[in-house]
């Protein structure tokens, strides 16, 4: 319950904090909005992947693992 009344109070917060931070933004320095995502602490974002490349050899081992009915 308290998880929830937090992310709530931040939800308001951070629109109001994208309202002004776009009504001052200058297009010319940044052309992409603000969105409250981008100062809201509690958003959930996706990660970028710092995993391994996808490579056709990699492929071929996830291939035989697959076949072969391994568990990683």
């Amino acid at each position: 319950m308290y998880r929830g009344k937090v992310e709530d109070e931040w939800g308001r917060t951070s629109s109001a904090m994208a309202l002004f931070a776009n009504a001052n933004r200058d297009p010319k320095k940044r052309s992409k909005p603000y969105t409250p995502d981008d100062f809201n602490p509690t958003s959930v974002r996706p990660r970028q992947s710092r995993g391994t490349r996808l490579t056709s050899k990699n492929i071929d081992i996830l291939k035989v693992l697959v076949h072969n009915g391994s568990s990683v």
